[in-house]
């Protein structure tokens, strides 16, 4: 069976997979949209109802007040005459002093008016109506009477979207109770008290709420669909890929079945394993958390958290639970030991959320396995001190071979002196320049042999840390750069700086070395501007009985010439030159041993900058006293001694 015929079963079934997901994703966002767009509407409804009650309820109140007054007296008017249901009311009709006549309107009647009036003001239409009615205008439409006879049956209301003149609009209606004020005009027709005399009725045109409805449901219909076609892309990639990556590896069914075992590895044998305790008890897990712990699924559920931990470190753990609960200052992340069912130790990292289960405070919790991650650490650990002895070794070869050569290179320097001071005369042109170019590359190897053993001598003559005051540090530095400062104009601005543990010779060539950096690589005509300044950072970093570790960045900025990002791993390397010898002087050791000064001291040290725009060298370095300091030097070395 040639390759061809291998891949033809293994791509009908990936473009069957590809179709089987398009169609399940398809119809993913098809009921997300059915069930935005049953959303929208049933929003609008209540919308719409909570508008039509509201102008109910304000009919309502307006005629239990007018009620509660038995009415009220206006001008008689043409569009207000006396009403002749009210003929056998005393008083219907009565004049002011000034001879201004007036006539009772009852609260229906002026009811009547306001819905009216509200109709042709805001489109809005109220309505009172009744199946025993003697005014043409009180008359129900069909709907009143299906809603009248609803209410008459028991009803609290009735309400219906229906179209009226061609048009949607939502219609409400509510019984309207018999009281004593209705008998005025009622009473002839056998109302008694409390019965359903008739309904209070408002249409509330809905053709702006169905536009922002339909809008909303564009809006939702769009958005859904872009996040289809963004699901159908991620899909046809995600086929696409693994059907490359299978075709490459050539046996297309072999292959296959390898994916296949593979993604089920991926699946039963997570990295993280995820719980929920409550109560100290495990009430869920799946199926990584309890292999973590040596237990099946149905073995872990149910158990004391605790039994996970050991014996010693329950106490801990249970006073980090208490903290959680009580919302108090307790990590969410940490690593700490796990005990297995068959009694082996596991270092695990865990990630703890507090969340609600089954109504009730619960902790959420992300395990992972660091074993391994741990026993690698410390081999780490081992093999840096094992470099670190190997460095101190080179550093302290570094300094005998840089003696034995500052004795051959001294001679060279005496001899060619006393050549110059006795045979120049006799030297012709190309002598004399010969021996100025012996003469200034023995001094520039004098130069690079002083930085070597100044690098060196960072480890080896460092003196013992105590409490330096950074500022002082900088000051310091300024007084050795002072004839500088003067040659270039420059500005150094020191904003307050922190106290560290720390080697105070040291501090001072830090500063000196950098803010000399600064000095020197300024912009011609530009004076140098250099900006010292400090903040606190707090690591988040956790262990068992220890504290979160903060530290302190130190930033100093200029606005000198600046370099290219590309080189940033390149300017700390010892005798790395971003510039020509003829440009700016120097031996290219500066930012080396500033580098060798912050490691020790436990911190790290990098750079920002652009070209023409100025650098930002920024140093960490950790506020509290540092363990593995290498301070234990007998000698004390000058920050500027060779």
């Amino acid at each position: 069976m040639n390759e061809l015929e291998r891949l033809e079963p293994f791509s009908k079934r990936v473009y069957r997979y590809f179709w089987t997901f398009i169609a399940a994703w398809t119809l993913i966002v098809i009921a997300l949209l059915l069930q935005d767009i049953y959303e929208i509407k049933d929003k609008t409804t209540e919308m719409v109802r909570k508008e039509a009650l509201v102008h109910l309820n304000k009919d309502l109140a307006t005629r239990l007040w007018a009620a509660s007054h038995g009415g009220v007296y206006v001008p008689v008017t043409g569009k207000t005459p006396p009403n002749p249901f009210l003929s056998n009311v005393p008083d219907r009709d009565i004049k002011t002093p000034s001879g201004k006549s007036l006539t009772l309107m009852n609260p229906a009647y002026m009811l009547r008016q306001l819905m009216d009036d509200g109709a042709d003001l805001y489109g809005v239409r109220g309505h009172i109506t009744s199946l025993k009615f003697f005014r043409e205008e009180t008359a129900p439409d069909d709907w009143e009477r299906d809603a009248l006879i609803t209410l008459e049956s028991g009803a609290r209301e009735a309400s219906e979207l229906v179209t009226m003149n061609g048009a949607p609009c939502f219609r409400i209606m509510r019984p309207l109770m018999t009281d004593e004020s209705c008998l005025k005009c009622h009473g002839h027709q056998g109302y008694r008290l409390g019965d359903v005399r008739g309904g209070v009725s408002v249409s509330l045109p809905i053709m702006p709420y169905l536009a922002a409805q339909r809008n909303e449901i564009v809006a939702h219909s769009v958005s859904l669909a872009v996040l289809w076609l963004l699901g159908v892309m991620f899909i046809g990639f995600s086929v696409r890929g693994l059907s490359i990556h299978l075709r490459e590896r050539g046996k297309a069914e072999d292959l296959l079945a390898v994916s296949e075992k593979r993604y089920s590895t991926v699946v039963e044998n997570s990295l993280t394993g995820i719980c929920i305790i409550q109560d100290g008890v495990i009430k869920f897990a799946n199926t990584r958390a309890a292999e973590i712990y040596g237990y099946s699924k149905e073995e872990i559920i149910g158990i004391d958290s605790l039994a996970l931990v050991p014996p010693e470190d329950r106490d801990f753990i249970k006073d980090i639970r208490e903290k959680r609960m009580q919302r108090g200052d307790a990590p969410s992340e940490y690593e700490a030991r796990g005990l297995r069912k068959d009694g082996k130790t596991i270092w695990v990292q865990r990630r703890n959320t507090l969340v609600e289960f089954d109504g009730r405070p619960a902790v959420l919790g992300n395990v992972l396995d660091v074993t391994a991650l741990r026993r690698a650490r410390d081999e780490a650990k081992a093999y840096a001190e094992e470099l670190k002895r190997s460095n101190l070794e080179l550093e302290q070869f570094a300094v005998v071979a840089s003696h034995d050569l500052s004795e051959p290179l001294r001679k060279v320097r005496t001899f060619s002196d006393i050549l110059k001071e006795k045979y120049h005369p006799l030297l012709d042109h190309q002598g004399k320049d010969y021996l100025e170019r012996m003469q200034k590359a023995a001094t520039r190897m004098q130069s690079m042999i002083d930085a070597l053993l100044s690098l060196s001598r960072v480890t080896t003559k460092g003196q013992p840390f105590i409490h330096v005051h950074l500022t002082n540090s900088v000051q310091e530095a300024l007084s050795n750069l002072e004839m500088l400062l003067q040659k270039t104009s420059g500005q150094v601005i020191v904003e307050d700086l922190p106290t560290i543990e720390g080697d105070p010779s040291q501090m001072i060539q830090l500063f000196q070395n950098l803010i000399g950096n600064s000095l020197k690589f300024h912009r011609t005509g530009e004076p140098p501007v250099i900006y010292v300044r400090a903040e606190m950072i707090q690591s988040h970093d956790y262990v068992p009985g220890g504290n979160s570790l903060p530290s302190h960045i130190i930033y100093v900025e200029d606005n000198g010439i600046g370099f290219d990002g590309e080189y940033l791993d390149r300017i700390f390397l010892p005798f790395e030159r971003l510039h020509g010898r003829l440009e700016y002087e120097g031996t290219g050791m500066g930012l080396a041993i500033c580098r060798k000064i912050v490691e020790r001291h436990g911190g790290a040290i990098t750079a920002k900058s652009a070209v023409g725009k100025g650098s930002t060298f920024i140093i960490t370095l950790p506020a509290g006293k540092i363990p593995d300091q290498c301070a234990c030097a007998a000698t004390v070395g000058s920050p500027m001694e060779e």
